[in-house]
């Protein structure tokens, strides 16, 4: 398979796939609106990550759409996405529990697809995503935890964020985990 990189902007979008409603790229009309009801979970997990990828305007594009990081065009169709899923590593410890998200870094990829994906355990994929912060020496793992470092509320710390003011500390993640 072939993977090709779909980029958001305006006019006509190479790649953009036929009817596309979703964040200007995603396909669901090719299922039923009771299906993404009674498969909610899993139609709120493609509409986030097209949402990363694809909105400008999304909490923490710029880690993902604005950092490169995009959909597979397979993954661009909500029925295809759906018929993948089950074939994702962890895929029924995600469907039985709240403990686990859909983790594109896991091989170390800048691509949603199939191949590239597992389901990994929340407190595992933080390690790999732009949560994590270094301020004063400290590292954070939640915005939570770095604003009552600095005295701000999230929102605050998070609009911070959005200006470039704090930065992820995935370097510093990454080699710690190098080192066990």
């Amino acid at each position: 398979m072939t993977l090709v990189k779909v980029e958001r902007r305006t006019g006509p979008r190479p790649g953009r796939l036929e009817g596309a409603t979703v964040y200007g790229v995603g396909v669901s009309s090719t299922v039923s609106p009771a299906v993404k009801k009674q498969r909610w979970r899993e139609y709120r997990v493609w509409t986030g990550m097209l949402n990363r990828c694809y909105s400008p305007s999304a909490n923490g594009y710029q880690f993902y759409g604005g950092a490169g990081v995009y959909v597979s065009p397979r993954w661009l169709d909500l029925s295809l996405f759906l018929e993948d899923l089950p074939s994702l590593p962890n895929y029924s410890k995600w469907a039985n529990s709240r403990g686990y998200n859909l983790d594109k870094d896991y091989y170390g990829g800048q691509c949603y697809d199939v191949t590239t994906c597992v389901f990994s355990p929340r407190t595992h994929n933080i390690q790999y995503t732009g949560i994590p912060f270094e301020i004063d020496g400290h590292l954070f793992l939640t915005s939570k935890a770095a604003a009552a470092y600095i005295g701000v509320t999230q929102k605050t710390f998070r609009k911070y964020r959005r200006q470039g003011r704090y930065s992820p500390a995935k370097d510093l993640i990454r080699h710690s985990l190098e080192d066990e």
